[in-house]
């Protein structure tokens, strides 16, 4: 049965930066913050992640940090996106983000920052295992929705939003892997989507506020078509773009399934994650052993993306696990491997 949440964001109104608290409701958090975030869901209660517009103390590491992103120490993670975005992050104890805000007037990108970059810190330092993908909710159970920039995650999102099925989260889908079956928590009530995906889908784009005033990219409100509670993730879908003709689904198994999933990881460089490397290949390893992970390659060329939507929607059907078989102890062997080892097969990426 689908759960919904109704409560509607403001997307249109103007950023507005308060010395007192705004409060929302995002990955199962409650979040009191001094920087608005339409793209929340309004809430009330006590608060289990603090967002303030503090000085941020930089580590003496920053200059190790020509990328940006520097693990400054446990519990802690200093993102040096001033020259970037307008303001430098500290996330800390999975309970906290100090807003430094190097250039006040790029409150837009400041609130994207913290909504991207500061949301992934903190979930991986609360235990999460954060893929740079979307969740949706089926009849079975969650799927994620994961590929490379452009590949085509939040279109085909849309085309399954479109065919009735309901959306957890855009763009962080943050896995608890915690109890016996793992489960995807649920983002924002939103989806970011560019302006040629609105056309092709016949939405009107004059409604919507763009993400930021120079990007073609808008935040399309869910309204009624948002999940809002968690719930068990049964398989990962990963898309491709390569050369054949039609849309084509390929699931993965043993050690293939294992390093799809470690690539598709929303984060900066392994050095950066709280828990370190090892933590990585082992929550990778358990998710592997748990859910169905699927490439599906699309042609390079022409729109296919309803076709797409077929093989998802057909593949919902439930599987023969028999065949899907883990091979346990090749992942075994992986998760007891090196980090040299785990830098050489892994691809992070932050888009």
């Amino acid at each position: 049965m689908y759960e919904v949440c109704n409560s509607a964001p403001n997307l249109k109104q103007p950023i507005a930066v308060s010395d007192g608290n705004y409060t929302y409701r995002a990955y199962g958090l409650t979040i009191t913050s001094h920087i608005e975030l339409p793209e929340l869901t309004p809430s009330t209660g006590a608060p289990d992640l603090h967002i303030k517009i503090e000085s941020v103390p930089h580590s003496p590491l920053a200059q190790q940090a020509p990328d940006g992103f520097i693990q400054a120490a446990a519990g802690q993670t200093l993102l040096l996106l001033g020259e970037y975005v307008g303001a430098n992050l500290l996330v800390r104890n999975g309970n906290e983000i100090l807003v430094e805000m190097t250039q006040p007037e790029k409150v837009e990108e400041i609130r994207l920052a913290i909504l991207g970059f500061g949301l992934t810190a903190l979930l991986f330092q609360r235990g999460y295992l954060v893929l740079h993908g979307n969740a949706i909710q089926t009849v079975g159970g969650a799927i994620a929705v994961c590929g490379q920039q452009r590949a085509g995650k939040s279109t085909l999102t849309t085309a399954l939003y479109k065919r009735g099925f309901n959306i957890i989260a855009d763009d962080l889908a943050a896995v608890d892997l915690w109890s016996a079956v793992p489960v995807v928590m649920p983002g924002f009530p939103r989806l970011k989507l560019w302006k040629d995906t609105l056309e092709y889908f016949d939405e009107p784009i004059d409604s919507l506020q763009p993400i930021q005033p120079s990007v073609e990219k808008y935040n399309f409100p869910l309204n009624g078509s948002f999940h809002c509670r968690p719930e068990p993730l049964n398989a990962l879908y990963i898309l491709k773009k390569s050369d054949t003709d039609r849309p084509r689904i390929r699931h993965l198994t043993g050690i293939e399934k294992f390093w799809a999933i470690c690539s598709q990881i929303r984060s900066y460089k392994p050095e950066h994650l709280p828990h370190g490397d090892r933590w990585l290949l082992q929550s990778c390893s358990s998710l592997a052993e748990k859910i169905r992970v699927a490439y599906i390659e699309r042609p390079i060329n022409g729109n296919s993306i309803d076709a797409v939507a077929n093989l998802v929607t057909q593949d919902l059907v439930p599987q023969d696990l028999d065949s899907q078989e883990m091979v346990t102890e090749e992942l075994a062997v992986v998760t007891n491997s090196s980090v040299k080892s785990s830098r050489q097969h892994v691809s992070y990426e932050l888009n």
